[in-house]
């Protein structure tokens, strides 16, 4: 690797600051980060929600379906799937559509 000696002769003011170009970097990847952070959360709870509608709409029939297959109790299954919805949102939305609990 050569050294650009036209650069290494600067005078460290003409160079430009470093430090403030890293600090500029950082601050950009931080909000950057920030942002798709927000934007997950908030796909996340619209998704939890979903999940919690779709499980308040659930017939007698499609409870008693789901417990079958699941191998759990009547009784237990909208409590499982809430519990499950603030875990995996996306997957109970996916099963109980898949199961026709629209």
């Amino acid at each position: 690797m050569s050294l650009d000696h036209g650069v290494l002769n600067a005078p460290l003011r003409k160079r430009g600051n470093l430090e403030r170009q890293i600090d500029r970097s950082l601050a950009d990847q931080r909000r950057d980060r920030e942002a798709r952070a927000k934007a997950a959360r908030r796909q996340f709870t619209a998704d939890w929600q979903e999940a919690l509608g779709l499980i308040d709409r659930m017939t007698d029939e499609h409870v008693a379906r789901l417990a079958e297959k699941a191998g759990r109790q009547k009784r237990s299954v909208r409590k499982w799937l809430r519990e499950q919805a603030g875990i995996d949102p996306q997957l109970v939305v996916k099963a109980l559509r898949e199961g026709g609990a629209e």
